[in-house]
């Protein structure tokens, strides 16, 4: 049993060298720990943050870039792999998901609340999009990508939240409840007039700086001149011995005077991700009666003047050069991705020494995250 001379004799003049003077140990060991823990906690947060900005889910897609004047296509990458390795298919070898060109594209988009015009990296709608089908169906997106219709061969557009958001930067909407129509910029006889494109669907982001998808129509008559010519300048027959029509959402004064201006409710239309809204239109309208129902108008708030653009003439040959092929390896062969660039290196070199590639930043950057996390998690049980 112990005894109360071996406290007074010896725990207590131990316990107090271990507290120094005037606990001057303790507190040393206090902030020892406290700076051990901040560490611990930094470094598993910024793990957390760079998991997140490092784990691309589009990591898989890799873009294949086509230089300018390149004859190679993806029937002639085939034949060139079949004679390397002629008894492992094209896809099977890297292990990748059938590929597809992709057509890329810019135009210029205006808030005219603010008045501020926006560049938009634009790419063509395809019938089957890799991409935007695997934006579509990741669980995180459900509630931005629901009511989408888009239509990849029309003239609609799924545009990113991340090029409408609140940012000088960028287009700069507080609020997207009521856009449903994107106000595309277009230089007519040096004057700037606006059309509105449909918005067919939202996704919050797209890889590779992508602002929107356009349907197909529309993506070949934003380079055609005289299509704009004929649905939007003043004097264009289409626009004067043609029609008006208003898409309204929630403006009963507008309503109200359209109505009484003869026109009607109408479903033929391009469909827009907005449901709540209505379709008014009126045929036959001369160049008087339509300066005379302009002049004397409600204000076009919630509401929208929309062309058809099927009066246009948008004839347009066959495809241009496509700027990029899109491989999708398959999860479990990321490593392969290495070995496919090298063979199209020494494969497609053409006779300007220009070759097909992949931007390879995204790899090299996800292994260099993978090396740091795990020498912070190192860190972390050292500490």
């Amino acid at each position: 049993m112990l005894k109360k001379g071996f406290f007074r004799k010896f725990t207590y003049p131990e316990f107090n060298f271990i507290l120094g003077k005037r606990w001057s140990n303790v507190t040393v060991l206090i902030v020892i720990l406290s700076f051990s823990m901040l560490a611990i906690g930094l470094g598993q947060g910024a793990i957390k943050y760079l998991d997140l900005k490092m784990n691309n889910p589009f990591v898989s897609f890799v873009n294949v870039k086509i230089p300018f004047g390149s004859d190679w296509n993806l029937d002639k990458l085939e034949k060139a792999h079949n004679k390397l390795h002629p008894n492992k298919s094209f896809s099977e070898y890297y292990g990748f998901q059938k590929p597809y060109p992709v057509y890329y594209g810019g135009a210029n988009f205006t808030n005219l609340t603010t008045k501020k015009t926006e560049y938009a990296k634009v790419k063509k709608g395809t019938k089957s999009d890799p991409i935007y089908d695997f934006i579509k169906s990741n669980p995180e997106n459900k509630d931005i990508v629901k009511n989408q219709c888009f239509e990849w061969n029309g003239w609609g557009c799924v545009v990113s939240l991340d090029y409408l958001k609140n940012d000088k930067t960028r287009l700069n909407y507080d609020n997207i409840e009521n856009i449903t129509y994107l106000r595309y910029r277009k230089s007519i006889d040096d004057k700037d007039t606006y059309i509105n494109i449909p918005i067919q669907g939202f996704v919050k982001t797209f890889p590779y700086g992508i602002d929107m998808i356009v349907g197909e129509k529309l993506f070949h008559a934003m380079d055609n001149f005289d299509f704009w010519v004929d649905i939007a300048h003043p004097d264009s027959a289409v626009a004067i011995n043609g029609y008006m029509q208003f898409y309204v959402i929630d403006n009963p004064k507008l309503e109200k005077y359209l109505k009484k201006q003869g026109f009607k409710e109408t479903q033929d239309h391009e469909p827009v991700i907005d449901s709540k809204g209505k379709m008014y239109l009126l045929r036959g309208v001369s160049a008087l009666e339509k300066k005379k129902i302009t002049s004397n108008m409600p204000k076009l708030y919630n509401s929208y003047e929309v062309l058809d653009f099927d009066r246009g003439i948008n004839n347009y040959s066959e495809e241009a050069q496509a700027e990029y092929f899109v491989f999708k390896f398959n999860k479990d062969n990321l490593t392969s991705i290495e070995e496919f660039n090298l063979f199209l290196k020494k494969t497609t070199v053409d006779k300007n020494g220009n070759r097909l590639g992949i931007d390879m930043n995204i790899i090299e950057s996800k292994k260099n995250f993978d090396l740091f996390n795990k020498l912070a998690v190192l860190l972390s049980y050292v500490l």
